[in-house]
């Protein structure tokens, strides 16, 4: 049950239940210079635990009030998480830690390029619809540059009466 009350609390336990339902579940922490899971003796050299993703939450009231919650796959297959403050009140430690951590690339930035290339296909489709339209305009006798052919007055301004 996620807690209700606190909306910063409730936004990052929605994170934490977020990345939960991604098989993040197990919890690591800063054991010196290594990575632990809690509730285990099994530790990792950070460098061997790469960052898979990460949620970055600011708090409302105060900015100095955020959190990281990184999520992390160890070699043995665990998944879990890793919550560290962000910015004044940051953990040294952990800091240091994540410094050594490598990162991969995260699933959100390999739909990004697929949609930029759909949007440039609708584009170049719609240039082209454009372009045939101004063809076929062309070949109809339609001035483009003017619209279309209309039948002119003839200039009464310099007949006489």
């Amino acid at each position: 049950m996620l807690p209700r009350g606190n909306t910063e609390t409730s936004r990052e336990a929605l994170g934490l239940e977020a990345l939960r339902r991604r098989g993040f579940e197990a919890s690591f922490t800063a054991d010196g210079d290594r990575l632990r899971v809690s509730g285990s003796e099994r530790r990792f050299a950070p460098e061997a635990v790469p960052i898979v993703d990460h949620c970055r939450f600011e708090g409302t009231s105060d900015p100095d009030d955020s959190a990281v919650i990184y999520a992390l796959e160890a070699p043995d297959g665990t998944r879990g998480v890793l919550v560290d403050a962000y910015g004044a009140y940051a953990d040294p430690a952990v800091g240091a830690l994540l410094d050594r951590m490598p990162v991969t690339r995260r699933r959100r930035d390999t739909r990004q390029p697929k949609l930029v290339a759909r949007l440039l296909a609708i584009a170049a489709g719609c240039t082209a619809m454009a372009l045939v339209g101004l063809v076929v305009l062309r070949r109809r006798g339609a001035n483009v540059a003017r619209g279309p052919r209309i039948a002119r007055r003839p200039n009464l301004a310099g007949r006489r009466r």
